[in-house]
């Protein structure tokens, strides 16, 4: 062999100095074990949510809720309406016009709305606590549902399922909506939200009024209330989607095409608005 030697122990070495030997050796290789994946803690579930999302849970069978929330999750819900004792929603299915979703609530008289909102007065934070969403049970329970037999589901679509997945996806939109806008479930129950507001501040007067406050209590100081924490929310749910549907129908071919397009750019304002949102 040109260019090659040998060493004292009879190995071949190239002309290039390398051993020829440890060619075809076995090498024992110790893998590093690789390390577990943290899972993200779950984002708290506010308690309209998790009312409509046990309410949905309960009525619909599992292969649909999984479609419906990623019917959602997709965009393919075009509109949310809350309107008094019913919720309505459009959904782009698998057919040119999309379907129409209700969600009805059972009956509320007069007196026991107001009863629930003098529950919201009696209590000191009381204000606070419905921007942030963290309402009573028992106030949810007029405003909203008390559970699953309250709530009824009717579809356009030709699935005789008694909650269908355009159904699950319209319900968990409406969720996230009144989420961000507590304020909605006045609306949704023909409730002024200007005289509840105005009902709450009285009796936190009426409060602050008949409190006496000592010398000692007025130059040591007491407990801060807390910080409000309003919600964040897109700007793009306080939009109309019809209207901008209506806007890219001069530019397309079907309704099903303008429509579909407007759930493209919901979805992509979502995109691109979710990493601020949650560094907030």
């Amino acid at each position: 062999m040109s260019g090659t030697g040998r060493t004292r122990r009879g190995h071949v070495v190239g002309a290039d100095n390398v051993i020829y030997a440890n060619f075809g050796r076995t090498t024992r290789v110790t893998e590093t074990p690789r390390r577990g994946r943290t899972r993200k803690a779950a984002a708290p579930v506010s308690p309209v949510m998790r009312r409509l999302g046990e309410g949905v849970a309960e009525l619909a069978e599992e292969g649909r809720r999984k479609r419906g929330r990623a019917y959602a999750d997709n965009g393919n819900v075009l509109s949310v309406v809350v309107d008094r004792d019913r919720i309505t929603g459009t959904v782009a299915g698998s057919q040119n016009e999309p379907f129409t979703v209700t969600v009805g609530l059972a009956y509320r008289a007069a007196e026991d709305l107001q009863e629930a909102i003098k529950v919201l007065a009696g209590d000191p934070r009381g204000i606070d606590a419905v921007r942030r969403g963290s309402i009573p049970d028992d106030v949810l329970d007029v405003l909203l549902c008390a559970d699953a037999d309250e709530l009824r589901f009717h579809c356009t679509c030709p699935d005789p399922a008694p909650v269908c997945k355009h159904s699950v996806a319209v319900a968990h939109t409406a969720s996230r909506k009144l989420e961000a806008g507590p304020h909605l479930l006045y609306a949704l129950r023909g409730v002024d939200p200007v005289s509840v507001q105005r009902s709450m501040s009285g009796a936190v007067t009426e409060r602050n009024e008949s409190t006496t406050v000592s010398s000692e209590e007025f130059w040591d100081g007491g407990e801060l209330p807390p910080l409000p924490e309003p919600a964040v929310a897109p700007l793009i749910d306080d939009t109309d989607p019809d209207k901008l549907a209506d806007a890219l129908f001069t530019v397309s071919y079907t309704r099903i095409e303008s429509r579909s397009a407007a759930a493209d750019i919901t979805e992509l304002y979502r995109h691109l608005t979710r990493g601020n949102r949650s560094s907030t």
